[in-house]
């Protein structure tokens, strides 16, 4: 489950609208762990479906309207009043949170997340 994997200090500033993202991403979440429990019994196989491509497009359309959300997501994230903005001042709060694989070395994509000293934290970088 996704809240398991966000730490305690992160939840506890928490506002509604983090409930609201949250229950939104569990929700999603937990609908995609059904559909693979479900796919596995006998005739619920994708490839056993009548309507193949209607279901293709109809997810398709769900994909974009998600990709909609994540866009609109990363641009708040990304608004200068944003508390996660690099350019606002560090609190209290943020601890820096060091991006390690086991050799010591970043893993492949990360390698710039800390560039402003600030490392990762809060709730958007524990679920994405």
């Amino acid at each position: 489950m996704i809240a398991r994997r966000i730490p305690d200090a992160a939840r506890d500033r928490d506002t509604s609208a983090d409930d609201c993202a949250l229950d939104f991403l569990c929700d999603l979440d937990e609908s995609l762990w059904i559909l693979e429990d479900t796919r596995r019994a006998e005739g619920n196989a994708f490839r056993d479906a009548a309507r193949q491509r209607d279901h293709i497009n109809e997810l398709r359309r769900l994909l974009r309207r998600l990709h909609d959300v994540l866009l609109d997501w990363e641009t708040d994230a990304l608004s200068p009043d944003h508390p996660d903005h690099p350019s606002r001042p560090l609190t209290a709060y943020d601890k820096p949170v060091a991006v390690r694989s086991s050799s010591g070395r970043p893993p492949a994509g990360v390698a710039g997340l800390g560039s402003q000293g600030r490392g990762l934290r809060g709730r958007a970088s524990a679920i994405m």
